[in-house]
């Protein structure tokens, strides 16, 4: 029922039953008082042989006559006690039946979200009006969850973009800084020639290029699953060229060696130059963190697919990688330099999925070893 039917039903309820009770008080007080003190005339006869009449009432004792007013009085007091008390009966039923209940459930998520707890569930299977109150404002709560979910899911994402930001603005910085190093050398040792400068040059003019167009796409969006994959057309022979002399400056001046492997192949490959300079600087990065003397980094092409392999002789990959997978913010528990955040594999693994590849990662009897997988052929 609604809250209107069910408050006249309630009231008409109990009004009939103060209605029976009223009536059944009438005539109880009147055959009671009837009992208690007989009312009627008395005859009496006076005189011989001429009759007559005399009306008179019966004497009643003190305590008949007490009763019987107390039951005069209550004949018309209790009907009119027994509607008042009808009427609060039926305030007390509604309120209970229809009213406690969903107040209460009403008054307790309020609560719990001035305190902006949202982790509670609201059940009310009335229909009526307050029912439908209490399913309005459950589905608030959920929609208030739902909000805050997502924005925390948003700050989430800020957070992880801003890390995997400085993250990837280190390895370009790094291999410039390489690059500085060689024209200091350069130039102590007078064994550079314009040519090689011209072409340390212009590789570090691709490099700052590199970076200015990651800082643009990484401002223009807002999570790292909305960068796109822009595939072109490259010249494997070039391109081996280009990675030997940027993935090998990050051994310049360190105690360890990056071997190359490249399989001898030459063709056309279709590739975006920045996915995969981004991946091998991530993984050979990582890997120069914890190498112990070699790196090696080997190529080869099966069917439409590239595979480059990254591997070190350093402890490995914990076990705790190896089983979740690259994440967010999940590394070494034992490693003390709170500058890494755990990065490098996570945007590799997913720049490689952006290139309609893989990455899997996992440890061998030397080190740790890496493994990408990158489409290579035209769609």
């Amino acid at each position: 029922m609604s809250l209107k039917q069910c408050f006249f039903f309630l009231t008409l309820l109990c009004l009939l039953g103060a209605f029976v009770l009223s009536a059944a008080a009438f005539f109880g007080c009147i055959a009671l008082r009837s009992a208690i003190a007989p009312g009627g005339v008395l005859l009496l006869e006076i005189g011989g042989d001429l009759p007559a009449t005399v009306i008179s009432s019966p004497t009643l004792s003190g305590t008949s006559a007490f009763w019987s007013g107390v039951l005069s009085l209550l004949q018309f007091v209790l009907p009119v006690v027994f509607v008042v008390a009808a009427l609060f009966l039926a305030n007390a039923l509604f309120y209970r039946i229809k009213l406690k209940q969903p107040l209460a459930a009403l008054q307790s998520g309020a609560q719990k979200m001035i305190r902006s707890d949202l982790d509670f569930h609201i059940e009310c299977k009335s229909g009526d009006e307050l029912g439908q109150l209490c399913n309005a404002f459950e589905t608030m709560r959920q929609e208030l969850l739902r909000n805050n979910k997502e924005l925390w899911r948003q700050a989430e994402e800020r957070k992880r973009l801003n890390a995997a930001f400085s993250h990837d603005l280190r390895n370009p910085i790094t291999v410039l800084k390489g690059y500085i190093q060689v024209f200091r050398m350069g130039i102590r040792t007078g064994q550079m020639t314009p040519q090689d400068m011209e072409e340390h040059l212009t590789r570090m003019g691709e490099y700052t290029e590199r970076m200015e167009t990651y800082v643009e796409a990484m401002g223009s969006v807002s999570r790292l699953e909305e960068v796109q994959c822009d595939r072109k057309p490259e010249d494997w022979a070039k391109l081996e060229t280009e990675i030997r002399g940027n993935i090998g400056l990050f051994a310049l001046g360190k105690p360890y060696s990056i071997e190359f492997d490249f399989g001898d192949f030459d063709k056309t490959v279709w590739i975006d130059k920045t996915i995969l300079f981004t991946v091998l600087e991530n993984l050979v990065g990582n890997a120069c963190r914890y190498a112990s003397g070699k790196i090696g980094l080997s190529a080869w092409v099966q069917d439409d697919h590239l595979t480059l392999q990254i591997s070190d002789d350093g402890p490995g990959f914990p076990d705790s990688i190896l089983q979740k997978g690259p994440r967010p913010f999940l590394r070494n528990s034992d490693e003390q330099d709170s500058r890494h955040f755990g990065m490098g594999l996570y945007i590799s693994r997913l720049l490689c999925e952006k290139h309609y590849g893989s990455m899997k990662i996992l440890n061998h009897d030397a080190g740790a070893r890496v493994q990408v997988v990158l489409f290579i052929s035209r769609l």
